[in-house]
This record gives structure tokens, sequence and C-alpha cells, in this order.
């Protein structure tokens, strides 16, 4: 009788084991598409500004829902809107995605976001989804952050993608007017 309990417990553990791997894989969703980094000088960066990633998803994933968005190492600046936004064909063939502009600048893109929160992407063939934030200097200081980081749900399972750009505004240097 133990024989057979002991049996029993090592085939259940091994079919939730085997349950647990039929799970969406741990980078269903793939922020970014090539590094890089913003940088605007401080003097420049007096409003709130946009910042987008582009989102892919793996093989096999059909959909996800977008939980929360934030900053990673964020040092004098934090987001005031999280949104996703499709990218827009334009008439003449091209793509137009969430960049970065003045958020009272706008564009077709930024105009078109949606509230992240529940919003359900869908691998259909159709535009690229971004991760769209708005965010804005928290300090006179020179700042920036490392990276976006995007926090969602495929098939129940809460998951993690960590995007490719960061931004930086220093207070001085050759992008700046000294």
């Amino acid at each position: 009788m133990v024989r057979m309990r002991v049996a029993m417990v090592v085939t259940f553990t091994a079919f939730v084991g085997m349950l647990a791997a039929c799970g969406p894989p741990d980078d269903a969703l793939i922020l970014g598409s090539t590094d890089g980094s913003v940088e605007i000088c401080v003097g420049d960066f007096t409003e709130p500004v946009t910042q987008g990633e582009p989102i892919s998803f793996s093989d096999g994933v059909e959909s996800a829902t977008l939980v929360r968005a934030g900053l990673v190492g964020a040092d004098g600046v934090r987001v005031v809107e999280q949104a996703a936004s499709r990218a827009v064909l334009r008439d003449d063939g091209t793509h137009l995605g969430v960049g970065t502009i003045n958020v009272s600048e706008g564009d077709e893109a930024w105009d078109a976001r949606v509230p992240l929160a529940g919003t359900v992407i869908e691998n259909d063939g159709g535009e690229t989804w971004f991760v769209a934030l708005a965010v804005e200097r928290t300090s006179e200081r020179a700042g920036g952050f490392d990276a976006i980081e995007l926090v969602y749900e495929v098939d129940g399972h809460e998951k993690v993608a960590r995007g490719t750009q960061s931004m930086n505004f220093p207070a001085r240097g050759e992008s700046c007017d000294e």
C-alpha cells in the first residue's frame, strides 16, 4: 500500500510538472526592437513626452492582456500615463509608431492610444502594438531611465517583458546648447 501511494505521488508530481511546462513561454511578448537611447537636454524637457516600445509576439502566442508598464531605473522621471497604441499605416505606405514627442503635440499613433491596463492585444497580422507612455520630469537635475518594463498575462500566467530603449536627459553635453 505504501509503494502504491509513493507511486501515485510521484506520478501526480510528474503530471503537475508537465502541465506547468505547457504554459506560455517566458518570453511570450518581446518588447522593443533595437537597443538605443533617447537623449533630451534637461532644459528642453519642460513638459511630458511620449516614449514607446513596439511589442512582438513569440511563435504560437495568439493574444495577451496588458496589465501595467513602468520605468526601470527611473531617476528624476515618472510615468504619468500608461497606454497602448497600434502603429498607424499612412497613405504613403509608411508606418508611424509611438516615439518621443511632446505629449501636447501628439501624432496619429499617440492620439489613437487606449488605456494600457486590461487591453487585449492579438497576434492578428495587423499593425504593430506599442507600449505608449507619457513621462515627465520630477526633478530639476539630470536623470533618465534604463528601460520600460511591461507586465502582461498569457493564458492566465503573468509575465514581464523588458524593453530595449532608455532615456537620458543630461544637463549639458554635445546635444545640449552649452
